[in-house]
């Protein structure tokens, strides 16, 4: 093999070195990247100051957030409200995620896991129905569910947003849920019930909720 070749050959293996290794720190900019943006995504389903208290009890080890752009949430529940016929049949209701934390110190992956859907639950049958032991009442027209470990925390609004009919408010009502793990230890215990306040109070404020209902700051007792 001829030294000309022998050269070409070297430079081109170099090059590709070099290419593979700019392609891998560009990879892991670009992860921290969207990390950021998912943390980003976070405090605006939770504001600054929740994701902060996520961070203060599961530490800064890889801790990441994942999230859904409320425009995309928004847009689908509110087609999904303005399909509803009162006098039609019923249907699934679909449910989304507008964010998740999780770090790598934690045996679960999730730690932080929320949901907004429109509720398969009524307005009525929380006041009256066979349901009504299993909710309380924390404010006017707002009601929790938890589970008796308190890490999973449930609460229906009513909501009635434009385009939609009159029945849609009371009958197919907005229902927020948070879930924290079991991993987070005792502090964890809290977490999901310091968390939804902000987050029933920005779905209110993306869906457009017509008069949105006043949620206190504290809706575990």
């Amino acid at each position: 093999m001829g030294k000309s070749v022998r050269r070409s050959m070297m430079g081109a293996a170099g090059f590709l070195a070099v290419a593979l290794f700019l392609t891998a720190c560009s990879g892991g900019g670009d992860g921290d990247a969207e990390a950021e943006a998912g943390l980003r995504g976070c405090e605006e389903v939770f504001g600054a100051a929740g994701v902060a208290k996520v961070r203060a009890v599961v530490g800064d080890n890889k801790f990441r957030g994942v999230s859904t752009p409320w425009s995309s949430i928004a847009r689908a529940m509110l087609k999904e409200a303005r399909q509803y016929d009162p006098d039609g049949e019923d249907w699934t209701r679909s449910r989304h995620e507008p964010c998740e934390l999780s770090a790598n110190g934690i045996e679960l992956r999730r730690i932080v896991e929320v949901h907004v859907k429109w509720s398969v639950l009524t307005m009525d049958t929380l006041k009256t129905g066979a349901d009504r032991g299993k909710w309380t009442k924390e404010a006017q027209d707002v009601y929790v569910y938890k589970r008796a470990d308190a890490r999973t925390i449930k609460v229906i609004v009513p909501c009635k947003v434009s385009g939609t009919a009159p029945e849609q408010r009371n009958a197919l009502p907005l229902e927020v849920i948070a879930y924290t793990s079991s991993e987070t230890g005792a502090e964890g215990d809290s977490l999901a019930a310091t968390l939804l306040p902000s987050l029933v109070r920005n779905t209110q404020k993306h869906l457009g909720c017509e008069k949105p209902v006043s949620v206190p700051d504290a809706l575990v007792p």
